[in-house]
């Protein structure tokens, strides 16, 4: 899952526990200014 933090200016990548649909940190920070929105482009 990514998350875009506008406040913070970063997309943070998150991982689901399928077991408990609990989120937890997957480990990757990307720095963006000012997120507003993801798009997937092919």
């Amino acid at each position: 899952m990514l998350v875009a933090n506008q406040g913070s200016g970063n997309v943070k990548v998150l991982g689901i526990d399928t077991a408990f649909g609990k989120l937890f940190d997957g480990g990757q920070t990307v720095s963006v200014p000012t997120p507003v929105s993801i798009a997937f482009v092919k």
